[in-house]
């Protein structure tokens, strides 16, 4: 680490850039298509506050229209063909989310990856959006411990890995496209609950923050990230603030020391050991 900038680490470093040319590459093959997608969460909120990555941030975000998905699944998984990485989706073997993301071949999805989070049509009812929040949290985390790999969630303590494994043993009665047919039941149900003046990301954690002027997302307007333009929500500030409140206030330094910590232990090492970073 930097002697002059404590929240520089050049392992970290490595990682953005490899991000950055994942969604370069996610804007090359896109933007042609008309497909509509947007930074989200950390990775919009770097490009704002930071004109690139939070510095201790190790993964990136995008939303991606749900009605684009398909074309720009199709679209991605044939223009990545060459590069270094590809998408990987729900269904596929050792992939254990219902969204998908673009990933560096070669290496676990979870240490290099950028996540595509559907952005749904939401209900209008404030009680059918609590209940589908609740709802799709439960499905989304029953198909994750149902399909994930235990061996790769390193930064799990004790407690944690022990709890996973009682989850996987109860659910090993459940098939997976049960559970992943519940989940897009669910979707389409609240697709049917709205006008389309409010998405929804159908795979976030945030609660009633996941809920969305659909406004927001039907232009383009860009932010700078280390030199390349990328679409964000607009207004951004609206947007972040919605989702972080005070986004403008930095984490202690004590905080930022924990996550840069965090990060070097379980993806700056990993990939080194993988010989991915230098």
């Amino acid at each position: 680490m930097s002697g002059t900038d404590p929240e520089r680490d050049p392992g970290v470093a490595q990682i953005h850039d490899l991000l950055r040319s994942a969604l370069v590459e996610i804007d090359r093959v896109l933007s042609p298509t008309g497909c509509r997608y947007f930074l989200a969460y950390g990775t919009a909120l770097g490009a704002r506050r930071h004109a690139g990555f939070v510095p201790w941030d190790v993964d990136a975000d995008l939303y991606l229209h749900a009605d684009d998905r398909p074309r720009a699944l199709e679209a991605l998984r044939t223009g990545l063909t060459g590069t270094p990485f590809a998408v990987q989706r729900p269904g596929d073997p050792g992939y254990e989310y219902l969204f998908p993301r673009v990933v560096l071949r070669g290496v676990h999805h979870t240490l290099i990856r950028v996540d595509l989070f559907p952005l749904e049509v939401a209900p209008d009812a404030a009680w059918l959006r609590r209940l589908l929040t609740a709802l799709l949290r439960t499905t989304g985390k029953l198909h994750m411990l149902k399909a994930m790999d235990l061996a790769e969630r390193r930064h799990y303590d004790r407690r944690k890995a022990a709890v996973a494994r009682a989850a996987k043993a109860v659910l090993s009665v459940v098939p997976l496209g049960v559970i992943a047919a519940a989940h897009r039941a669910l979707v389409a149900a609240a697709r049917r609950g709205g006008s389309g003046a409010t998405l929804v990301n159908s795979s976030g954690s945030y609660g009633a923050r996941e809920y969305f002027p659909a406004p927001w997302f039907a232009g383009r307007v860009t932010l700078d990230l280390e030199g390349h333009a990328f679409p964000v929500p607009a207004p951004v500030d609206d947007y972040l603030t919605h989702v972080y409140g005070d986004f403008q206030s930095p984490p202690t330094p004590a905080q930022v020391m924990a996550e840069l910590a965090f990060a070097r232990e379980h993806y700056v090492e990993p990939l080194r050991s993988a010989g991915v970073l230098r």
